[in-house]
């Protein structure tokens, strides 16, 4: 009887392995702050609105499953609780509506708010700012192989981190734009020289992050006729060996 489990037992981890969720893990980064404030932007009297947009590239060719987006950004405020973020695609420098391409997705969202540990001092009152990384999770966004255009604004914070691409992981063109809106020029998207820490997760189009359910009854059923054929062939053995001693 123990030749049984000793078969079945591959059979059944390799099933279990096959139904493993798969974690979401960093797609795309574009670095963190390279330790200066010099990138921020103060916004004053409600005078102007700024939105930073980081582009990024999707290569893979299943596309990938987006399940977050988060910005890193220096703050002495306290932490937003919510945030402003888009992924747009086909973006150009103009002022227009069509120069802000097409938006994929887009909302005004809870976010989940985590200390980086790093720091920066403003040169002009040196006091230090700290950084901290605003979240938006529970995405389900299709991003197929191309280009797009990320930003990640948290209510009263007019900038990301600046970068320079330490740690950064997957694609950037520094091809980045900010759209302002001022009481003059209601839509303004000029090009961005800076690069600014944004960063998405997920993983790659038809894998799974869900939890996976109980093994399917046919596995089971399916694992019968090869176990009584293995008792069979057991059970035989034994009555051969028998028969030989008495004989």
């Amino acid at each position: 009887m123990a030749l049984l489990p000793k078969v079945l037992l591959p059979g059944a981890l390799l099933v279990l392995l096959s139904t493993l969720p798969v974690q979401a893990a960093t797609l795309w980064y574009s670095g963190d702050n390279d330790g200066s404030l010099t990138n921020q932007v103060s916004i004053t009297g409600g005078a102007a609105e700024n939105l930073f947009f980081e582009d990024f590239a999707v290569p893979d060719s299943a596309g990938w499953q987006v399940d977050s987006v988060f910005s890193n950004n220096f703050s002495v405020s306290g932490a937003p609780s919510k945030a402003n973020w888009a992924i747009l695609s086909g973006v150009s420098a103009g002022t227009s509506q069509s120069n802000l391409g097409t938006v994929i997705a887009s909302g005004l969202s809870d976010t989940t708010v985590t200390p980086t540990g790093r720091t920066a001092t403003n040169s002009s009152n040196s006091v230090p700012n700290p950084e901290y990384t605003f979240t938006v999770s529970g995405l389900n966004i299709s991003l197929e192989p191309g280009k797009y255009y990320l930003t990640v604004t948290p209510s009263g914070i007019s900038t990301p981190s600046a970068t320079q691409g330490a740690n950064a992981i997957g694609i950037n063109d520094s091809g980045n734009f900010r759209v302002s809106a001022t009481r003059i020029n209601p839509l303004i998207v000029s090009p961005e020289a800076n690069d600014f820490s944004l960063g998405l997760t997920g993983v790659l189009r038809g894998e799974s992050t869900s939890v996976p359910e109980p093994l399917p009854a046919p596995w089971l059923i399916g694992m019968v006729p090869l176990g009584l054929g293995l008792l069979k062939g057991r059970f035989s053995a034994l009555k051969a060996r028998a028969k030989n001693k008495i004989e």
